[in-house]
């Protein structure tokens, strides 16, 4: 079964989601120490449990139920279901991920680079430096007593973030995501959480007798501004201006819908992230009306696909 680009961005946008709950573990104290200590402790625990996620963000508004699975250490697999329906699963271990499809014959496969763990160590170290963590109050979750906390920026306009953070496992229970007009974006949360199960590792590994598609390196590979312009034939332009905060992830090759490369350049601020891709002016399939000007950006942390050309000129 094929999905829709918004689906597929969807299931995307909330592997990135449960990726940044894990990066942000917490327990009782003030509350950035309370997240530098969790930091360092990230995937080490066992659980099994059921949440509900959903975006409120246009045009990509969704919402699922997942089956989450983690086991120490660093190994996450999660599975949506669309109703009773199962769509897609994701598996990741500390160097290694997968994407597939019940329905389809085709694993995605991708390594995780050290460039990749190093952006996470930088991007963790901007969360700290860019935003303020504090402590609101306490609530139960999934019958777990929950301590509250926000990461709002120090810079004005910018989108925040509440976690609910279990007292007692460090595990985040709940998390909502708001856009700078303080509207509610992304919401998940745990409607039950077990701890401690039994996991056996064959649950993260992908099924045997399937194609196993590579991620291509081109897709996470970073380039210098030279040589990512010699890659797609045109000379990448540098943005003039960044908001504050806001430092390189990379340049990086991506290939638009209609087949034609595209430059992408991504910068982030420890939550959030803005990319800009680049093409060729004239591009042979992407009608006329569907280009909107030179830069095309996406804030927050959406993946890279369903986009078509952005025209140079």
């Amino acid at each position: 079964m094929k999905f829709r680009k918004q689906k597929i961005a969807g299931f995307l946008l909330i592997t990135l989601i449960f990726l940044f709950l894990l990066h942000t573990e917490a327990k009782g104290g003030e509350g950035e120490e309370i997240l530098k200590k969790t930091l360092e402790t990230e995937g080490m625990i066992n659980l099994s449990g059921s949440c509900y996620t959903a975006s409120f963000m246009k045009p990509y508004e969704f919402s699922n139920n997942v089956r989450v699975f983690w086991k120490k250490p660093n190994k996450i697999r999660m599975e949506y279901f669309a109703g009773d329906t199962l769509r897609m699963i994701f598996i990741t271990t500390k160097d290694k991920s997968w994407q597939f499809s019940p329905a389809d014959n085709i694993v995605f496969f991708k390594e995780l680079s050290p460039q990749t763990k190093e952006v996470e160590k930088r991007k963790q170290d901007l969360l700290l430096s860019n935003y303020d963590v504090k402590i609101t109050g306490r609530e139960s979750i999934a019958g777990r007593d929950a301590i509250v906390i926000k990461v709002g920026c120090k810079y004005p306009s910018r989108p925040s973030k509440k976690i609910w953070i279990d007292d007692k496992t460090d595990v985040i229970l709940k998390s909502e995501q708001y856009n700078s007009n303080g509207d509610l974006m992304l919401l998940t949360y745990f409607k039950r959480v077990n701890y401690n199960p039994f996991l056996d590792d064959i649950h993260f590994r992908p099924p045997q007798g399937r194609i196993i598609r590579l991620v291509s390196e081109n897709e996470t590979k970073s380039f210098s501004p030279e040589e990512l312009s010699k890659v797609v034939g045109f000379k990448v332009v540098l943005p003039s201006f960044l908001p504050e905060g806001y430092i390189l992830e990379g340049y990086y090759l991506y290939r638009c819908g209609c087949g034609v490369d595209m430059a992408h350049l991504r910068y982030f601020d420890g939550l959030n992230s803005i990319s800009i891709f680049q093409g060729k002016k004239d591009c042979p399939i992407c009608s006329e009306d569907q280009r909107r000007g030179f830069f095309r950006r996406r804030m927050g942390m959406m993946g890279r696909r369903g986009m078509r050309c952005a025209p140079r000129e």
